[in-house]
């Protein structure tokens, strides 16, 4: 605990969500992205608001960083970073 707060959240899928969903096998390609549901929850428990500087210090393969650049309607800074520099050239590549 810090501050009297749990030092983080985590999500562990049981089930898949939408099981029936069939493979894309590249049907919109660059234009429809996978992201599993932690990445998705954790942009949204974050609530990012325009005009504000976020971190994204584990962002390859870079859904969560566009994720909330979006959910800040690309107006703000979204910081990617990762420790792979490989990596980080792949989310620089998907921004």
């Amino acid at each position: 605990w810090i501050m009297g707060e749990p030092r983080g959240l985590a999500v562990r899928l049981t089930q898949r969500v939408c099981s029936d969903a069939p493979p894309l096998n590249g049907v919109l390609s660059g234009r429809c992205y996978y992201q599993n549901l932690p990445s998705i929850v954790v942009s949204h428990v974050l609530d990012p608001q325009p005009g504000e500087v976020v971190a994204d210090l584990c962002s390859a393969p870079g859904g969560k960083t566009t994720h909330i650049a979006a959910l800040m309607g690309g107006k703000g800074l979204v910081v990617a970073c990762d420790n792979s520099k490989k990596r980080a050239v792949e989310v620089a590549f998907i921004v």
